[in-house]
């Protein structure tokens, strides 16, 4: 079927463009859940500020010239399987992702998953197939999950740092492995103390780690380990930490 728009998050907005050079887009009409933003002239894109970051849907009606026939187009997008764009600068080293989504089976809201971005396309993470701690492209996160939130520190020198920690210990994991020395093991444990940086690792607390050690920056802990429930607890209402986004059906059901 032929998309002639694309649509991007960009920051707390939604960017609007044409989908095909070769055809002539008109006018626009928008449409959020169901109410009507507007109808106007479109040139080369459109920037949305929702406001509401709760929103469901994104309804575009359009008339436009393609091979010398004007038709009249609807396009629907669900807001929460929007991609970010392209932009080299949207994502910057020491943002967290959070998600309440995971790939063992588990009903989303009770597990989650977490990654510390270390550059504008990568990511370091925690994960409990081998290798337990991996650097992947940004888009693997997003592949593998749809309920994310993403967070970013307001001290951008502070988000470089933790970044800076997590692809040292990434270095170093590598070394250990090289040695015949089978340091970390990814395990969930309330036995060892969440300072302990070589016997047991998971996602969440490889940011814990990152944050701690490299930034001195310490998200607090309630009770048994920090579990992705407890970044995004952290991080929603954190002073320290704006919050980029936050997919609508995003919950968890639990206090790990």
């Amino acid at each position: 079927m032929q998309q002639y728009f694309n649509v991007f998050l960009e920051d707390r907005n939604i960017r609007i463009t044409n989908a095909d050079d070769k055809i002539d887009i008109l006018n626009i009409s928008v449409f959020i859940d169901n109410q009507h933003i507007g109808h106007m002239s479109f040139v080369d894109n459109l920037i949305i500020n929702p406001k509401n970051r709760s929103i469901q849907k994104l309804l575009i009606q359009s008339d436009v010239l393609a091979d010398g026939q004007l038709k009249r187009i609807s396009e629907t997008y669900n807001i929460g399987d929007l991609r970010f764009s392209e932009r080299d600068s949207y994502f910057q080293a020491g943002d967290i992702l959070v998600a309440c989504d995971n790939l063992n089976g588990l009903p989303y809201g009770y597990m989650g998953h977490s990654a510390m971005v270390v550059d504008e396309s990568s990511i370091i993470e925690g994960v409990v197939t081998n290798p337990i701690i991996r650097k992947v492209p940004i888009e693997n996160f997003f592949n593998n999950h749809k309920l994310f939130s993403h967070f970013r520190p307001k001290n951008k020198e502070m988000g470089e740092k933790a970044a800076k920690y997590a692809i040292n210990y990434l270095e170093t994991f590598n070394e250990n492995k090289e040695k015949g020395i089978a340091k970390p093991i990814f395990l969930f444990t309330v036995n060892t103390p969440l300072d302990d940086e070589w016997n047991y690792i998971y996602c969440s607390k490889l940011i814990w780690l990152s944050y701690y050690y490299g930034a001195g920056y310490e998200f607090p802990n309630d009770h048994l380990w920090f579990a992705p429930e407890d970044l995004y607890t952290n991080l929603k209402d954190n002073p320290d930490f704006e919050v980029m986004y936050i997919h609508p059906d995003f919950v968890f059901y639990i206090d790990a």
